[in-house]
């Protein structure tokens, strides 16, 4: 599976509050924020292999605090010109950026995931080997 401009935001499960990425699954220009996790796996991405591109992963809460993703088996997933917090053990690498605050706007109704002007998130991406869409997520 590709997903694309996709949001994955507020979902709450046991295992994995957001989405469990397969071999092959890829997730480009997504944002995936604000899920939860009853359990001590991720509450963003569970993945057994799968690419994540130009990505917002943040602010992903799990009994055990912060945590954006969890290889579940031996292959970890790639990561790259993803936005995460600081701490991440994955920022520094590919060309993935620390927030160390929110990048959005806030608030409520459809403008809260939206960018704020200095986000360093703003054409922090790549073009490179994968299909961009005219517009994201909120036609911009």
């Amino acid at each position: 599976a590709i997903f694309i401009n996709c949001v994955f935001t507020n979902n709450s499960a046991e295992y994995g509050g957001a989405i469990v990425l397969s071999y092959g699954a890829s997730l480009y220009n997504c944002t995936v924020t604000g899920n939860t996790s009853s359990g001590t796996l991720s509450a963003a991405v569970i993945s057994e292999g799968g690419v994540v591109v130009n990505s917002i992963i943040y602010d992903n809460i799990n009994l055990t605090g912060a945590t954006n993703y969890k290889s579940n088996g031996s292959s970890t997933p790639t990561f790259t010109n993803c936005a995460l917090e600081n701490s991440n053990v994955l920022v520094g690498t590919n060309n993935n950026i620390g927030l160390t605050s929110s990048p959005f706007k806030g608030g409520s109704g459809s403008d809260s995931l939206t960018l704020t002007d200095n986000s360093t998130c703003i054409n922090a991406g790549t073009t490179t080997g994968i299909t961009i869409l005219p517009n994201d997520v909120v036609n911009n």
